[in-house]
């Protein structure tokens, strides 16, 4: 929204591919397109709750913690001269120095949470590639399903999965934005329209 506009486009894009791979499993197999279901809404609830809406709230705290950083550092470059003076350039440096370790502290926040997101989805999602693989492998054996249905089933929930976490990172990423969107109107002192 304000620092990277793809978002929107890209929110959009994701919810298309969503519908349409979910109509083409749905009518290619009903019985697969609910196992895939099953393993699908975990797994974009995990990454919503879990993941997503804390670093929305951890990027708000980031983008105050910068600004108190930019303030401190510019408190240290434009008033050198004065702390020389007065002997203030320890505790401006002190200053300066908490302020950078807080956001280093915040910025891991966000990093420890992306880890948890990078190595608990893939998981979940070998998980869900395990039940449709021995499922299908029942139904290939009672002849009810090809290899290539297989096959094709494998490649639309590869399809649907990737959709569901475009749009999530589309919308985390639009809310982020948002955060900085409220700072600059509270900064200028911008009332939202209604």
């Amino acid at each position: 929204m304000l620092n990277q506009p793809l978002h929107v486009p890209h929110a959009v894009v994701a919810t298309v591919n969503i519908c349409v791979c979910s109509i083409i499993l749905a009518l290619l197999n009903p019985d697969i397109f609910g196992l895939i279901i099953v393993f699908v809404i975990p797994h974009i609830l995990i990454s919503q709750f879990y993941i997503a809406k804390p670093m929305i709230g951890h990027a708000i705290n980031v983008q105050e913690i910068t600004a108190r950083n930019t303030t401190d550092l510019n408190a240290l470059m434009t008033c050198a001269d004065t702390a020389i003076l007065y002997g203030a350039q320890e505790f401006l440096l002190r200053r300066f120095e908490k302020s950078s370790l807080d956001l280093r502290k915040a910025n891991m926040k966000i990093h420890h949470r992306k880890a948890i997101g990078n190595g608990l989805l893939p998981l979940m999602g070998l998980y869900g590639y395990l039940v449709i693989l021995l499922a299908g492998g029942r139904w290939m054996a009672s002849g009810t399903m090809t290899f290539g249905d297989l096959t094709a089933v494998f490649q639309y929930r590869e399809g649907l999965l990737k959709g569901s976490m475009m749009l999530i990172n589309s919308l985390t990423n639009i809310k982020t934005a948002l955060a900085g969107v409220k700072h600059i109107n509270e900064t200028m002192d911008i009332t939202p329209e209604e």
